[in-house]
């Protein structure tokens, strides 16, 4: 979803930047620089997540089968 949105913004910039040159130009690189600045917090966070659930997995993996290996 959030590349959806960044194409939004980006499509928006363009009409933005036909209207006014300087001033709305001005206004499109913070908002893009915003918008990609939260696009890639969203998806540090989610790689993130992903890193430590599937370490976690793997922890439980190793200490079921250490426990079965060991009975």
């Amino acid at each position: 979803m959030s590349s959806y949105r960044t194409v939004e913004v980006i499509d928006l910039n363009v009409g933005d930047e036909a209207d006014g040159d300087d001033e709305g130009g001005d206004e499109d690189v913070v908002v893009v620089v915003v918008v990609v600045v939260v696009v890639v917090v969203v998806v540090v966070v989610v790689v993130v997540v992903v890193v430590v659930v599937v370490v976690v997995v793997v922890v439980v993996v190793v200490v079921v089968v250490v426990k079965v290996a060991v009975e």
